[in-house]
């Protein structure tokens, strides 16, 4: 019920904070309709249609800041509260001030100063969810209802077009009032919910810190004690770079580089546009519910390639599809070009908000538990102030230069923005996570971690310690380690240290498969039937250890292992490729059958280590170098001589 209760009032606060943004472009032409303002003096019209939300994000930006810091010290809920309460005072304001240009722009900041709700909403989340990956997460499904909301908005906006310009704020009043009791009755504040817990009430809301408790794979880490600054302010840099770059795309792509190209060139000349208004509207307001799975999707990239890379990939994104969009725009004013402009647009627009939702789980990374409100709120800060004076400044530059100058500026900031923010893939917690281990890869309270890592990793590790934690493991019902066996590349500088180990490593080998084989006999000389028990469930728990590995893994194993093989044999001089036949002589004679059944059994399981003995046996009385012999020294004697290598 709490996160419903949050859920709700951040979508309510985005419905109504967008719920007259169609309109703004009308509004701010004087005489387009009845409603319209009378005057926007001292701006022209693209200029004005920006100050419009500019002057309300402004507001929004100065109250995120306070209600971040604020929230820290007296609770989420109670600011929260502010903000949807105020937001019915200033939505009702709107529409009292709404007969001048500068008296609706003066409301509107006063609203935007108590609707500084989502950095508390992102900090609640902070604070209930433990683990980074679930509160990623729900900050996407979070950040997806304010974007649903942005949507709805202007939906409504649509729908009541023939109500007037401003009747949708009444609208928007209701759903701030049902959002402001909704908090208030069903929202529990995140220090309550233990004491719920603990007195077996609100079962429901404790759900919230137990059902991704840590575990021994949740990525759950302690929140630090001061916030690295360095990180920090490279990530608000980072994020108002993106914010002006994704300007230069939405929504000067579409106002006035789309709204001209296809509707009021047109309109203006006496003809029959390509694009409609009211399908302007449309396009302009849908482009936003295409983010909703875009904001879904993202926490996976994120444990793909973390938090920095998703904003460093929708950086750069932002500035494809923006580019992409200017050569449509700018082109033939057809349907074939308006198609493509709207393709390019619905398909492209949701990986540039990726960038936008990576700050809000960065930041919480570098946040103490007291500073997650402020930390939220200087994020909030500076996305609205780059959403607020960014569309109003390449509106002005539009204006001046052109509409095609203002985009490419959007453009080269998109692009600044990336290398801004890449240094921040390199910053712990941030870039891509580490390869997860496997359950049965991780150290048990009687291994070495650091040993398993080295096996795993494909490290030389003695025979003898090897062996016995594959032993452990069998008994602890637990599969074999399954090392990697890497690259040839990779082990082409080590070949010499795997030549002057191999004697002993075969060494032992045979040894240990003696020891086994003897241990057999002395068991048949003293007890039998408790030898073929012995045996029995030995061979049992090695198949079952080994059948835990799974086909998939086994396989790509062998595939990474043969590989290894060609590579070390095309690197050895052998001509394998034209020689094919020798080489599968020469590998049947160096690997001799081992075990023609499946699985170990009783009846072949001393057969099996007999056959090991031998080949190991054979091996270590080998001469294993990498000595070079001369034409002399092969020819010369007259005798022939055996060549390793």
């Amino acid at each position: 019920l709490s996160l419903f209760a949050l859920r709700y009032g951040i979508f309510a606060d985005a419905v109504t904070g967008t719920i007259l943004q169609p309109n703004y472009a009308i509004m701010a032409r004087p005489g387009a309709v009845p409603e319209s303002f009378a005057s926007t003096s001292p701006f022209d019209v693209n200029s004005a249609t920006y100050f419009i939300p500019m002057s309300a994000l402004t507001g929004v930006a100065i109250s995120c800041l306070v209600t971040g810091l604020l929230s820290d010290r007296i609770g989420r809920k109670p600011v929260l509260q502010i903000c949807m309460g105020g937001s019915v005072i200033g939505t009702t304001l709107k529409w009292l001030l709404r007969g001048t240009f500068w008296g609706f722009c003066g409301a509107n900041f006063l609203n935007g100063l108590v609707s500084g709700g989502l950095p508390v909403a992102l900090a609640y989340l902070g604070d209930v969810f433990p683990d980074h990956q679930t509160k990623q997460a729900e900050f996407g499904i979070v950040t997806g209802c304010f974007v649903l909301g942005n949507s709805v908005g202007g939906i409504v906006a649509i729908l009541m077009e023939t109500q007037g310009l401003f009747a949708p704020l009444w609208v928007g009043v209701g759903l701030m009032f049902l959002a402001f009791v909704i908090v208030t009755m069903m929202l529990v504040e995140p220090r309550d919910l233990q004491v719920l817990a603990a007195e077996g009430q609100g079962q429901q809301d404790s759900e919230l810190t137990k059902e991704h408790a840590a575990d021994d794979d949740s990525d759950v880490s302690a929140p630090p004690e001061k916030i690295n600054q360095i990180v920090m302010w490279n990530i608000i840099i980072g994020a108002f770079a993106d914010n002006v770059g994704s300007n230069g795309l939405f929504p000067l792509c579409l106002s006035p580089l789309a709204f001209d190209q296809f509707y009021n060139n047109f309109a203006v000349a006496g003809l029959t546009p390509v694009l409609s208004l009211i399908g302007y509207k449309w396009m302009s307001v849908m482009v936003a519910l295409v983010v909703i799975p875009a904001s879904l999707v993202t926490p996976l990239l994120f444990n793909k390639i973390g938090a920095a890379g998703g904003c460093v990939v929708g950086n750069i994104m932002t500035a494809v599809v923006t580019v992409a969009l200017l050569f449509l725009g700018s082109g033939e004013p057809n349907t074939a070009y308006l198609a493509g402009f709207i393709t390019v647009m619905y398909v492209g627009f949701p990986c540039t908000v990726i960038s936008q939702l990576s700050t809000g789980p960065m930041l919480d990374r570098i946040a103490p538990v007291n500073k997650r409100g402020w930390v939220q709120g200087i994020n909030s800060v500076t996305m609205n102030i780059g959403t607020a004076l960014a569309p109003w400044v390449l509106g002005m530059l539009a204006d001046q230069a052109g509409t095609n100058i203002a985009i490419w500026t959007g453009f080269a900031v998109s692009i600044v923005a990336a290398l801004i923010n890449l240094p921040l893939m390199w910053v712990k917690g941030m870039g891509p996570p580490p390869k997860k281990v496997d359950d049965a890869e991780k150290a048990m309270t009687w291994e070495d971690q650091e040993v398993i890592d080295k096996l795993l990793r494909g490290e030389y590790i003695p025979g003898a310690v090897r062996d016995k934690l594959n032993e452990k493991r069998t008994r602890e019902g637990l599969p074999y380690l399954l090392p990697d066996p890497g690259t040839y590349a990779e082990d082409s500088q080590r070949l010499n240290e795997l030549r002057s180990l191999a004697k002993e490593e075969f060494k032992y080998e045979t040894n240990h498969n003696n020891a086994i084989l003897h241990e057999i006999a002395m068991g048949r000389r003293n007890d039998e039937a408790k030898l073929k028990a012995e045996l029995e469930e030995g061979v049992n728990r090695t198949n079952k250890s080994m059948q835990m590995l799974g086909d998939d893994r086994v396989d790509e194993v062998y595939t990474k292992l043969g590989q290894w093989f060609a590579d070390h044999v095309r690197a050895s001089g052998y001509y394998a490729h034209v020689n094919q036949v020798l080489m599968k002589q020469m590998i049947l004679a160096a690997f001799p059958v081992l075990l023609e059944d499946e699985d170990l059994t009783t009846d072949n399981v001393e057969q099996f280590l007999a056959n090991k003995e031998q080949v190991y046996d054979r091996y270590s009385t080998a001469a294993v170098d990498d000595k070079r012999y001369s034409l002399k020294q092969v020819f010369g004697s007259g005798s022939t001589k055996v060549m390793y290598g």
